[in-house]
């Protein structure tokens, strides 16, 4: 009686692992409406409308993904369409922590239609630590006069074909491109935001915050500040020291930056990495030259499920059900970091998911936002990070935005809204 109450306790213990690793809860906890099943299936119905799929991969040449080359991009630092009236203040930092946000990924999504969108970006960045990310599951809640403190957020930018920043040439890549002007100087430390603080020793390095300038001064920077103190201004320019106090490489006297591709001090950026885009209805699977092997999150959910069928013989949960359909949605091209160009959200949970309340309107036009495109956790694999308790994770990232992309190009960047589904 004793072993068999052990087999019991034992069998019971790898179903709730089993669960735990689909992320899902011992029993059922969304309760939907049956609008919300009618909406059900019609996503069923519209599952195989094509979608723009984006893939990451290591950029042949780091100069590819230079503001000059309009690139999408994951990682790194930011290739700031506009490099001179980039958010500042509140709008760089966690609204939770308050630390500088780090760079997430860009996509550069032009309207061709529209003279004013002849380029334009949407830049995506949040704070890496999983605590502000679960309270921000409660900010994002929050209507725009209650003032969310998000730790996720989304910045367009759009300027016309003649503008004072680009050539109305596309580039060539003959080795000869380059931008009209040059932009602001960014922090030292992570090459993404303003640096507005300067080093009081060798007055070059630049930084957007105190957090970023002891981060900096730990690691490598007191030895070249006193190594750039002991040696002349001269000796200095000749050397190029500079190089390894200043993410720009390059400062004028006017303190903006003259280099193309912003080399961070920072050894905690995520890698930089170049977006590409496919069609989902056109792409052979034999074809995709793929980085890794099949999501290892895929294989597992697949060993999970047969576990539970075998063991359990329960009817799969609307949740279990909804989940499965993710995943086999996700199971063909399991290396996708983006989705996008649909008017459905690949939702991985049924839980979670926004209210049409839920999602603020255009802080400019007042008028409704919509789905523009939605980020995978597959990211967190190329970005090498840990798959720990507090390790940062998600289900997904939906980013909405204003459809007609109002405001004018002196505005710099306009905050559009990001809504963050967790895994669990």
């Amino acid at each position: 009686m004793g072993d068999t109450q052990m087999e019991i306790e034992e069998e019971g213990h790898n179903i709730e692992k089993a669960l735990a690793r689909l992320h899902l809860p011992p029993q059922e906890l969304a309760i939907r409406d049956t609008e919300s099943e009618e909406d059900d299936e019609e996503d069923e119905e519209k599952e195989d409308d094509p979608m723009i799929l984006g893939f990451v991969q290591k950029p042949e040449n780091p100069h590819s993904l230079a503001r000059h080359f309009f690139p999408s991009k994951a990682g790194g630092t930011p290739a700031w369409l506009d490099p001179i009236n980039i958010p500042t203040g509140l709008d760089s930092c966690c609204g939770i922590c308050g630390n500088p946000l780090q760079f997430l990924i860009q996509v550069y999504a032009p309207i061709e239609e529209k003279d004013d969108a002849f380029h334009r970006t949407l830049s995506v960045f949040m704070c890496p630590s999983m605590a502000c990310l679960q309270q921000d599951q409660i900010e994002q809640r929050k209507l725009p006069m209650e003032k969310p403190s998000r730790s996720v957020k989304v910045f367009r930018c759009q300027l016309a074909r003649e503008n004072p920043f680009y050539p109305v040439d596309p580039p060539k890549h003959n080795g000869h491109d380059a931008p009209l002007s040059s932009g602001v100087t960014l922090c030292s430390w992570c090459g993404t935001w303003r640096g507005g603080k300067i080093c009081s020793g060798c007055k070059m390095a630049r930084y957007c915050s105190r957090e970023h300038q002891v981060d900096h001064w730990r690691t490598v920077h007191a030895a070249d500040c006193r190594q750039i103190l002991s040696m002349s201004t001269s000796v200095v320019a000749v050397h190029g020291l500079t190089g390894n106090c200043n993410s720009s490489q390059v400062v004028s006297a006017d303190g903006s930056q003259n280099d193309y591709l912003v080399k961070a001090a920072s050894t905690h950026l995520w890698p930089e990495l170049e977006i590409i885009d496919e069609e989902e209805g056109d792409m052979n699977s034999e074809g995709l030259d793929e980085q890794v092997p099949e999501n290892e999150i895929a294989a597992n959910q697949r060993k999970d499920e047969e576990f539970l069928r075998q063991f359990t013989g329960m009817e799969a949960s609307r949740d279990q059900k909804h989940w499965a359909s993710f995943q086999a949605r996700i199971s063909r091209y399991p290396d996708q970091v983006l989705r996008s160009k649909n008017a459905k959200v690949l939702w991985p949970r049924l839980e979670g998911q926004p209210r049409i309340t839920d999602i603020p309107k255009c802080t400019l036009c007042e008028g409704p936002r919509y789905f523009e495109f939605q980020i995978l956790p597959q990211l967190l694999y190329f970005f090498k990070v840990q798959n720990d308790s507090d390790s940062l994770d998600w289900g997904t990232i939906v980013i909405y935005t204003c459809p007609t992309s109002c405001g004018m190009n002196s505005l710099g960047y306009v905050q559009e809204f990001a809504w963050v589904q967790l895994a669990s």
